[in-house]
């Protein structure tokens, strides 16, 4: 947030657990020049989410954690409404998020297809009805995080990924670990 912020971008932080800017009504200066809504009712998130967009018109939106199916169309919303965002959600790997009724929808959700017998034979199994994303992602960029390895795997398009997962296949990851050099990178 501090830094997003001190680049001359309006940022607006959803904080709902308090993870963002600390316990109070002075904000951790983590955030820095960020703007910090709080949620008093955990399940009143989507609505400050939908608050902060059209009433703070924030360039960069900081969610602390989407877990239910109303957050998640909130910052559908705002994603529509061309602002950035950056936020967690609960899941060991993209492919929990993919597989959760509630999460799917922020990497595009999940539809099943009824595909020609041609293209049944392309897929492992020969299965006539295959999974496919249902629509653009929410976030372009994914990152897992693997605390225990100080791991992260970042999926640089999501597009890619869940298409790639959808398909039984590996996607695309790009490893960084801690103390492997300037930046990160692994």
């Amino acid at each position: 947030c501090r830094r997003l912020a001190a680049s001359g971008r309006r940022v607006v932080a959803v904080d709902s657990q308090m993870e963002l800017g600390g316990h109070g009504d002075v904000p951790d200066p983590a955030l820095g020049l960020a703007r910090r809504l709080p949620v008093p009712n955990p399940a009143a998130q989507h609505r400050v989410i939908l608050e902060a967009v059209l009433n703070h018109s924030p360039e960069v939106l900081v969610v602390d954690q989407i877990s239910g199916a109303a957050e998640a169309a909130a910052v559908r919303d705002a994603a529509e409404r061309g602002v950035q965002l950056v936020a967690s959600a609960h899941g060991r790997v993209l492919g929990n998020v993919l597989k959760d009724p509630i999460l799917q929808d922020i990497v595009g959700g999940v539809r099943p297809v009824t595909v020609g017998d041609e293209a049944a034979r392309l897929h492992a199994g020969h299965r006539k009805v295959v999974l496919e994303r249902a629509r653009a992602p929410t976030f372009t960029v994914a990152v897992e995080m693997e605390m225990a390895r100080a791991e992260w795997r970042v999926h640089r398009s999501v597009v890619d990924s869940v298409d790639a997962l959808l398909a039984q296949q590996r996607a695309p990851v790009e490893v960084r670990t801690v103390g492997a050099g300037e930046g990160g990178g692994g």
